[in-house]
């Protein structure tokens, strides 16, 4: 079955992918000015003290004419936002640089030949054009950053034969996940096996194993996988060295993302026509219902982990909105957004450098 590239940001219920490229030297001084700053700025794991929600930059995807566009939002009472992408076709999907200098985003603005998407770098301010960082002609989309800036996760069909010989029974295409060096732009595969093609990765906040999810039997549900890491294995073998399944029922389980400290999870489970937020704790296994009905996608903690960004989808309308829910399930739901009512989904946080 062909994948589906819908004009969203959501990873499964509307969800999208991305394409790479090899640059020239003129790309190269961006990413060692990025990776260095990442470096530096970065404490660890915990969650930054300082942190204020009302003030707090991020990203979303919003849209133009029915075209998935990346802003800038520069706190949640902004109403002029800034538009950092502005080309037809797919942008979005956009994750921070642990500085908070540069996100990356999947876009087909240099397909050629639906469907191709690629990795892109970009400052959201503006100072520099987008920067191609991979260049395969299979898909490679859905990135994450690592905690220390060295890497980026993100899903790839370019094993397509294989991944077309394991899927061809499956209701949806497989895929791999990679990890992308920043400053060599080596690219090397962590599954042995391939995952579901819309479900991206995430890293966990100790930058040593990954989250995802995959079927374990061919007509089975989706459970959710931590992946443990060897990034100093031989060339020829998988960086993936060890997978725990962490949630195992009967739901389609997906985008699994780490609270700061890492101690909790917060996923997406879909049965019985509704798409519903879950947290986990990941010592004890204890698991918590947030949302009961509708159709709520999780996106991200905020970096303080009071909070989980979601994005609702109302299919009568299409609408796609930002809320905020209580990982305790204490605080009620609120709206992300109090400046705007435009339509926005796939929130990143921008970080605080410390």
């Amino acid at each position: 079955m062909a994948i589906t590239l819908l004009p969203t940001g959501l990873r499964r219920g509307p969800g999208v992918p991305g394409v790479g490229s090899r640059g020239g030297a003129g790309f190269v001084i961006p990413l060692l000015l990025w990776t260095g700053a990442c470096a530096e700025g970065w404490e660890g794991p915990r969650g930054p003290t300082g942190w204020v929600l009302d003030s707090a930059a991020f990203v979303v995807t919003g849209y133009v004419d029915g075209d998935p566009e990346i802003f800038l939002v520069r706190n949640r009472f902004d109403t002029l936002w800034t538009r950092v992408t502005d080309r037809p076709g797919l942008d979005n999907s956009a994750t921070w640089s642990a500085d908070g200098e540069w996100i990356v985003f999947h876009s087909d603005r240099t397909s050629t030949a639906a469907p191709d998407l690629d990795l892109f770098l970009v400052n959201p301010e503006g100072r520099v054009p987008p920067v191609p960082l991979t260049f395969d002609p299979g898909l490679d989309y859905l990135p994450h950053y690592s905690p220390d800036g060295q890497y980026i996760s993100f899903l790839s069909r370019r094993d397509s034969a294989e991944a077309s010989s394991a899927s061809a029974d499956e209701e949806e295409p497989l895929a791999h996940i990679y990890l992308l060096e920043v400053v060599g732009r080596t690219a090397r595969r962590v599954t042995r096996y391939p995952v579901n093609a819309s479900l991206g990765a995430t890293w966990m906040p100790d930058g040593e194993s990954l989250l995802g999810a995959r079927r374990l039997e061919p007509d089975g549900p989706t459970h959710l996988v931590r992946i443990w890491l060897d990034l100093d294995r031989s060339a020829s073998l998988p960086l993936g060295v060890r997978e725990q399944v962490l949630v195992a029922d009967a739901a389609f389980n997906y985008t699994p993302v780490p609270s700061p400290d890492g101690s909790r999870i917060a996923y997406t489970a879909e049965s019985g026509g509704a798409a519903r937020v879950v947290v986990m704790d990941l010592a004890s296994g204890e698991r918590r219902t947030l949302t009961e009905s509708g159709h709520a996608y999780v996106d991200t903690w905020t970096p303080d982990g009071n909070w989980i960004a979601v994005t609702r989808w109302d299919p009568k309308d299409d609408r796609r909105e930002v809320w905020l829910v209580d990982p305790d399930g204490e605080e009620p739901d609120e709206p992300l957004l109090r400046g705007s009512n435009r339509p926005a989904s796939d929130v990143a946080f921008r970080p605080v450098r410390r």
